[in-house]
């Protein structure tokens, strides 16, 4: 099976920038789903005229609906936190996003590496996945080790990939993962 690294595309500017993003919010989107109520409200700031992205993944991996209905198709016993992203500083611009809370699996092989120009060579533990029984979305657990964040990389199959791709999502980066 063939797996991707997903996350946005920071080549390309989103216009936004999340602020209020506490160590309560990270702890409910790693497990903990008691701490957050249904709906969560996120203060941001954007540039006018700039496209919200459809993915984000720089403080809290959170989506907008397009990519939950492909992740729904998946892994439909998925379960999700809700954000509203309110732009008060530019006519109270109001985006809704949605975040899951997906299976963490320590599945990086030894071999992964950070290196200091911040280009990260992440290989996946071939065995690892196969006892896994080929989950189609799942999040790497053992990305501390490295000093990545965890919501710096979801991994998807090829079978997401292909879906996300043939929606045109925007503004996500695909990179693929070797297994060893």
């Amino acid at each position: 099976m063939r797996y991707f690294c997903l996350q946005q595309d920071l080549r390309r500017e989103s216009g936004l920038t999340t602020y209020g993003v506490d160590d309560k919010m990270r702890e409910a989107i790693r497990g903990n789903l008691s701490v957050l109520d249904n709906l969560t409200v996120v203060k941001a700031r954007t540039n006018k005229g700039r496209y919200f992205s459809e993915l984000l993944s720089d403080q809290v991996f959170m989506y907008k609906n397009s990519v939950k209905e492909v992740f729904d198709l998946y892994e439909p016993s998925l379960e999700y936190k809700d954000f509203c992203i309110i732009d008060l500083e530019n006519d109270n611009y109001v985006q809704y996003y949605s975040a899951p809370i997906l299976k963490r699996v320590s599945a990086l092989s030894p071999r992964s590496e950070r290196l200091f120009n911040s280009t990260d060579k992440l290989y996946l533990d071939k065995r690892a996945v196969e006892e896994l029984d080929g989950p189609d979305i799942f999040r790497l657990d053992d990305l501390d080790d490295l000093h990545i964040s965890r919501d710096k990389c979801i991994v998807v199959s090829l079978a997401v990939a292909e879906s996300l791709m043939r929606r045109k999502i925007s503004k996500i980066l695909l990179t693929h993962l070797e297994l060893v």
